[in-house]
């Protein structure tokens, strides 16, 4: 009898845990490894904000593996409030992708660049650095809105072999008390007043100033320098124009550094690689003088980057020499 209850024991036991087996809850399986590019679906916008690129009119962008591609991305409340710009990538166009991590760029980081709740547009400027080894790379900028709603604008970036070059005219810089820019993102092409050079003061890397004391000499300089002998500028706050600081204690000195010098190369002619080959270098200063309209100066931004910067025109009242003129230039810059 022990024998037989010692069997269907054993028996009792082998039961139970095929029984236990049978209920186990297997992992979901791996996705299907053949899925494609057309078998994914873009994600669907539930959100109405207007998203620009506004230095770039085209939706497709030639660069080169290895750019740092700057956009200048405008951003404008719709029904929803904004909260955040995001950046994805990704090597199908039927797919977010990758967020990318904009952690160093003003107010960014891993979950994207913060948006102030405003109905005003809002300009944002976005690095991204091209990889090696995806072409053509889809990018696609998000805007997250209150509500959990989204909205997508997407660019396709052709990755080619040649170094790129961009160009900005007719750029329109004020001096020290005039209501026009005075301050300009070379990257972009962009110009900012006193209230938008906070939120973008990394970017910045030409700033147009006048002198403060007798011979009023007009310059281009880096943002620091504008504060520093010769230019002399007293250094200022954007009093109550921040809707992030109605204190108005938001300072718009500070910057990165760029290097500045005359040049004798022709403006219209130049290329990435007579740009590669400038002279300016961290030893030049951080101000250039400018003598007449028709000059042409080199520089070089804080992350390596060399450009030139052509003086159009003057503001035909003030000149040179007066805080309350202008002046017109146009900007070719390594991408």
């Amino acid at each position: 009898m022990k024998k037989v209850s010692y069997y269907l024991s054993l028996a009792a036991v082998a039961s139970m845990v095929a029984l236990s087996g049978c209920n186990n809850t297997d992992p979901d399986p791996d996705p299907d490894p053949t899925t494609t590019c057309a078998d994914l679906v873009y994600p669907t916008a539930t959100g109405d904000a207007d998203i620009q690129v506004l230095n770039f009119a085209s939706s497709t962008i030639e660069v080169e593996a290895g750019n740092v591609l700057a956009l200048a991305v405008q951003a404008t409340k719709g029904s929803n409030r904004t909260q955040k710009l995001r950046l994805w990538a990704s090597d199908c166009e039927n797919s977010l992708g990758t967020e990318v991590d904009l952690t160093g760029q003003p107010k960014g980081g891993k979950n994207g660049i913060d948006l102030r709740n405003t109905d005003d547009p809002q300009v944002r400027n976005v690095n991204y650095t091209v990889p090696t080894g995806m072409n053509p790379i889809y990018l696609t900028i998000e805007t997250d809105e209150s509500g959990g709603n989204v909205n997508y604008k997407q660019l396709t970036l052709n990755v080619t072999g040649s170094g790129i070059v961009d160009t900005w005219s007719s750029i329109d810089l004020g001096g020290n008390t005039n209501s026009l820019p005075s301050r300009m993102a070379s990257g972009t092409g962009q110009t900012y007043v006193a209230c938008d050079a906070a939120e973008n003061i990394q970017y910045i890397d030409i700033t147009y100033a006048v002198g403060t004391a007798s011979p009023y000499d007009s310059y281009l300089c880096s943002n620091p320098a504008r504060f520093l002998s010769p230019i002399g500028l007293t250094v200022s706050n954007a009093t109550g124009c921040d809707a992030d600081d109605p204190t108005g204690t938001t300072p718009t000195d500070g910057g990165n550094k760029s290097h500045f010098k005359t040049s004798t190369m022709d403006f219209a002619t130049a290329t990435n690689d007579s740009l590669t080959g400038l002279s300016v270098s961290a030893s030049d200063p951080e101000y250039v003088v400018i003598s007449a309209v028709g000059d042409v100066f080199e520089f070089m931004s804080e992350d390596g980057r060399k450009g030139l910067i052509k003086v159009d025109a003057e503001d035909a009242t003030y000149g040179l020499m007066d805080g309350r003129g202008s002046i017109t230039v146009s900007v070719k810059i390594q991408r």
